[in-house]
Order: C-alpha cells, then structure tokens, then sequence
C-alpha cells in the first residue's frame, strides 16, 4: 500500500514492505504521481471537460482521462524498474517486465487516440511513448510472454463482464 497528495510536493506514504525491493518499486510508482502532479499544475495536458472512463490495464475500475494518464506515466517506471530488476530476479522480473510493457504500451495508445489530450499532452504522450517503445522487441521467455498475455486477457475479460453488470 502506497500513495501520494498532490498538493505535498516529494511526499510519499507507503506501508513497509518485506522487500527492499517492492520498498523501492512503490517509491518509484508514488514518485512518478508526484512529478506528473507538478507538470499539472503548470500545463494542461488534456482537456479537462473529458467526462467518459476508460480501461486502465491495472485496474478494475474505469478511471477517469487524468486517472488513466496517472497511472500510465507512473506504469512507464514500473515497466522500467521490471526490465532491469529481471536481471536479477528472472523468474517474477520477466513475467512482470512482460505484463507492464504490454499494459503500458495499451494505455499509451489509448491516451493518444482519445482525442482529448492538449497539443502539449500529445507531445507528453509521445514521449512516454518514446520510452517503452523500444522495451517491446526486448526478448522475453515464451513462458513469460504467454504469462503476461493470460494475465492481460482475463483481467479484461473480467473487467468487460463488470462493465456491462
């Protein structure tokens, strides 16, 4: 469990974790909220009457356009922090590295074809587009690849099912 308030600039709450290292996942998760509620407060980004929800890849619930760009730049480190932690830890790092590239990257492109993104958010979209762009062609173990794409599957299935109860 972590989080962050917009309006406390570097804090970040989190419960201590066993792990050093998921310690250090929610820091870099929370801290991206942090930096991307700065660049909010100075440049709009997207258009701020946008009222639909869309699927967020990593929740079960439809988020709101700021929601979905929140999540989606903190899931760009995320996605960074799998790649390398992999080295280390391959047997979880590939699977997840391989679940959040393809997470991320959808939700990237759901950002940039809603339409509702500022001339300046286009650009904020392309660059985080920009980054995991290039993590797609890193190889992953056929297992791990398979893993990621059931897991991807039957969270949205799931999450279809929810939408239409």
């Amino acid at each position: 469990m972590s989080s962050t308030a917009r309006h406390a600039f570097g804090a970040v709450a989190a419960a201590l974790p066993a792990e050093p290292a998921t310690l250090a996942l929610l820091v870099i998760h929370e801290f991206q909220h942090v930096k991307l509620g700065a660049v909010l407060d100075i440049l709009d980004l997207y258009d701020e009457t946008d009222r639909r929800l869309y699927y967020a890849p990593w929740r079960d619930d439809p988020r709101p356009l700021e929601g979905l760009l929140q999540g989606t730049y903190a899931h760009v480190a995320v996605t960074d922090f799998w790649r390398v932690r992999r080295l280390d830890a391959p047997d979880q790092g590939e699977t997840h590295f391989a679940r959040w590239r393809a997470h991320t990257a959808e939700a990237i492109e759901t950002l940039a074809a809603c339409g509702a993104m500022t001339q300046v958010g286009d650009l904020f979209v392309a660059g985080m587009r920009r980054s995991v762009t290039p993590w797609l062609s890193e190889p992953v173990p056929p297992d791990a690849e398979e893993a990621a794409a059931r897991s991807a599957r039957d969270h949205q299935a799931k999450w279809i099912v929810r939408a239409e109860n």
